[in-house]
């Protein structure tokens, strides 16, 4: 049974697939970015624009994302037809061509910075927040135990809740990488607080982070309305990590 008080607990969202459906926009510019890699193809502002076949197909690799360079390794295994079809089967795809991780890395963060500067409202319409969440964050108190740590860089995380006039302390937006992962985040939040870290929540969408996060003492759930597939929920189940949906999570949260 899960028991959450919002004065006593804290509460840390992950952003996409937990707190926006940004699928939209993180597709268009992996996509963008593997054109400008590749020299072939050309640039979409939508996923109606896609060849057709290759939305549906990128959504279905979506659940195996950790970070931003990843959306652009979509491109890349979608271009050479590669055949995934788990988590390890797409880490191993990216293994096999690490020299480009840094190179995709820029590359998407250059092309979300342009499309973001050139055309603001229309990037942001590409980041809808899930349905009541805009209400939920607008309304949440007390504001010093919510927080969103994530993978996205804040600066973007910053501009969609401006764009839905939220208002959000960026003291409280954490981005998460490979050197400062949520794990070790919420460890210092805890630490910063005083606060046992069993007092901490962390919702997201991703089981493997979750997995790695929970030896912290952070009470773990994951976000069935993200982007996770049913091998991915029965995984989390198999680990003792609750699976929730958001109308749960809406009314207990």
């Amino acid at each position: 049974m899960i028991s959450f008080d919002r004065h006593k607990n804290f509460l840390a969202l992950d952003f996409d697939g937990v707190v926006a459906d940004s699928i939209a926009e993180c597709l268009v510019v992996g996509r963008n970015a593997f054109v400008r890699y590749s020299g072939s193809g050309r640039p979409v502002r939508s996923l109606a624009e896609f060849p057709p076949g290759q939305a549906a197909e990128a959504r279905r690799l979506r659940d195996f994302i950790r970070s931003g360079e990843d959306y652009v390794f979509i491109f890349l295994a979608l271009s050479g037809d590669a055949e995934i079809r788990t988590q390890d089967g797409f880490d191993a795809f990216k293994a096999s061509r690490s020299d480009l991780k840094e190179k995709f890395f820029r590359l998407f963060y250059e092309v979300r910075t342009q499309l973001s500067a050139g055309n603001p409202e229309a990037w942001a319409a590409l980041n809808p927040l899930f349905p009541g969440m805009k209400d939920y964050l607008a309304s949440y108190a007390p504001k010093d135990r919510l927080f969103i740590v994530t993978t996205k860089k804040t600066g973007f995380v910053q501009r969609i809740l401006d764009y839905n006039r939220i208002a959000f302390d960026p003291g409280n937006l954490f981005h998460a990488d490979e050197e400062h992962p949520k794990r070790t985040i919420l460890e210092t939040l805890a630490k910063a607080r005083d606060a046992d870290p069993s007092c901490f929540f962390l919702i997201d969408d991703q089981v493997d982070t979750l997995l790695r996060a929970r030896p912290a003492g952070v009470r773990c759930l994951l976000a069935d309305w993200g982007y996770n597939n049913p091998a991915q929920k029965a995984h989390a189940r198999e680990a003792e990590i609750p699976v929730i949906t958001l109308a749960d999570f809406l009314r207990r949260f």
